[in-house]
């Protein structure tokens, strides 16, 4: 405290000065004085200073408070409590206050949005908590995560989808996700690290020879695993060719696929979520779309057939009834993210889940389930060879239970071996330097047994999407999202909502896509449609608000431990 209030005082003589003398830097001065005052206020109540607090303490400046906090988020060696409470007042300034009217908590999330955008907050919040997360792995190596840390990553997680969520400008809304690929480390450094952090302390519960498990794995692992992957399937929601980063950090994916089956089995959000984010990146589609060097940069058990195989593999040793669960999960994602229902992904995951092809019939058999013929070209032999061949690798794995059938207790197979490291190595030199995000490489402690050949450049993988036929109507929308709410083509929930002269409305980013992709017809009647037609219908974008924003207040209303992680 005595150090703190020294560094407030000299601060203070300084910024005075600068003032008397008409100095630049007296305004750059103004944070930093700021900082090192809420700073002492954070320690001094126990690391438990609200939003509140922080705008009466800037006289109600939203940026100014943005600016106090990223001052604070940059010292390197400030503790992990002082970060947490940091990124909790954060959280907090995304949340309605009950005083508060719609109109007026709309208006605070246009100013606090434009601050985060102006700011880059996000990109300094990351690199904090990935240096945080370095720490972690260096000192406690499969031990627990620290809750702390959990709670820190979660409310930056919060906070982003609330300012998406609860924005009317769509395009900047649209601009914050891609940001989280393109402009900060979150999503391809401090997300697959903290995954990695969270499977490690769940797999030391297993046996590792045995896969008996020894105790009951940590509740919150599993909780920050979903809300992991949900925070990546929202920035990667109809996000083209940025997506190709993340599907070159699918890692992430093999890493959770190497939890053992008896706990996927047992814990299906785990799956439903990871699922979803696999078909918001595209993974299972194909390659096609990739450039060669973007191919090249993805290792081997990450492209499309790879991944096809390991799902369907986990299913077919799931029951019928909890296939059943993980559509019903899928199907009511538009809840909390959007759901990108028009990739070719979510056609082949909906057939490998309904255990049947495309044709009907004409699926290729490998191992317990079927691989869609959607995603193998029949005039290519190679390809389907390599399929065979995967087949044969996977072998090596233990015989799964037929359909329907339970795993015995304690059964604990994975489905990929031995564990990938998945964030590049983070440079320990200099702590304060930024966080850079290099490509993702194929560590070499990978298990051979499902390495993958290497597809040949003229697969004929299904693209995207097929243009010569309308995009399939979801008829698996979230039961509790009124229908006039959703997006006739997709079946979210509608964030940039458009309206055609037949009526029909139409999410923004997706129409757009369909128009790029087929020519400027309606999905639904056939009939010529072109931008200029489509209106945006501001009175439905504000009622789809105002009843989000009713969820919430309803949800708040029987706030528990676990509101954290509800959002």
């Amino acid at each position: 405290m005595q150090q703190i209030l020294k560094k407030v005082d000299d601060n203070f003589e300084n910024t005075l000065r600068d003032k008397e003398q008409g100095n630049e830097t007296y305004g750059t001065q103004i944070p930093k004085l700021h900082s090192a005052m809420l700073v002492l206020l954070m320690r001094v109540f126990d690391y438990e200073v609200t939003a509140a607090e922080v705008l009466e303490y800037t006289s109600g400046k939203l940026a100014f408070a943005i600016d106090i906090i990223i001052c604070i988020l940059k010292v390197p060696t400030y503790e992990l409590h002082l970060i947490l409470n940091c990124l909790q007042a954060l959280s907090e300034m995304t949340i309605k206050t009950k005083e508060e009217t719609n109109k007026a908590y709309q208006s605070r999330i246009e100013i606090l949005l434009e601050a985060v955008l102006r700011t880059n907050i996000v990109a300094i919040a990351s690199n904090t908590l990935i240096r945080q997360l370095q720490i972690c792995h260096e000192k406690v190596k499969s031990m627990t995560v620290p809750v702390a840390l959990h709670k820190a990553m979660i409310l930056l997680y919060r906070a982003n989808k609330n300012l998406y969520t609860f924005s009317t400008q769509g395009r900047m809304a649209t601009t914050l996700r891609q940001g989280l690929i393109i402009s900060t480390a979150l999503i391809t450094v401090a997300v697959p690290t903290f995954v990695q952090l969270c499977t490690d302390e769940i797999l030391f519960c297993f046996e590792k020879e045995t896969g008996k498990e020894i105790h009951p794995p940590s509740h919150i692992c599993l909780k920050s695993i979903v809300s992991s992957l949900k925070v990546a399937a929202l920035a990667s929601f109809h996000m083209g060719t940025h997506s190709h980063i993340l599907r070159r950090q699918n890692l992430l994916t093999v890493r959770i696929l190497m939890l053992p089956v008896s706990y996927l089995r047992d814990n299906l959000s785990v799956v439903c979520a990871l699922l979803c984010y696999n078909i918001n990146i595209d993974a299972l589609s194909g390659d096609l779309h990739l450039s060669p060097e973007a191919l090249e940069q993805i290792p081997e058990r990450c492209r499309s057939p790879a991944l096809i195989k390991v799902v369907s593999k986990l299913l077919a040793m799931l029951s019928t009834d909890d296939c059943e669960e993980i559509v019903k999960g899928i199907s009511a994602a538009g809840n909390s993210i959007p759901l990108a229902r028009d990739t070719s992904s979510y056609e082949i995951l909906m057939q490998l889940l309904e255990g049947s092809s495309t044709e009907g019939t004409d699926g290729k058999i490998l191992g317990d389930a079927p691989i869609p013929s959607a995603a193998i070209s029949p005039n290519n032999a190679t390809l389907e060879a390599d399929l065979l061949q995967i087949d044969k690798q996977m072998q090596r794995l233990e015989a799964s239970p037929p359909e329907g059938s339970s795993l015995p207790e304690n059964t604990s197979l994975r489905l990929l071996g031995d564990l990938p490291a998945l964030a590049p190595p983070l440079s320990s030199s200099s702590p304060s330097s930024p966080v850079s995000v290099g490509p993702m490489n194929e560590t070499t402690n990978l298990v051979e047994c499902c390495t993958v050949p290497r597809l040949p450049t003229s697969s004929a993988l299904r693209p995207v999407s097929d243009p010569s036929v309308p995009p399939r109507l979801s008829s698996e929308q979230a039961a509790d999202i009124p229908t006039e709410f959703t997006c006739a083509i997709n079946g979210h929930l509608l964030k940039q909502a458009v309206r055609a002269p037949s009526g029909h409305v139409f999410e923004k980013e997706t129409i757009d896509i369909w128009m790029a992709k087929v020519g400027h017809t309606n999905p639904l009647n056939g009939e010529p449609l072109s931008p200029s037609d489509l209106k945006p219908d501001e009175e439905l974008v504000a009622r789809i608000l105002e009843w989000q924003i009713k969820q919430v207040d309803d949800a708040n209303d029987g706030a528990g431990e676990d509101d954290l992680y509800n959002f």
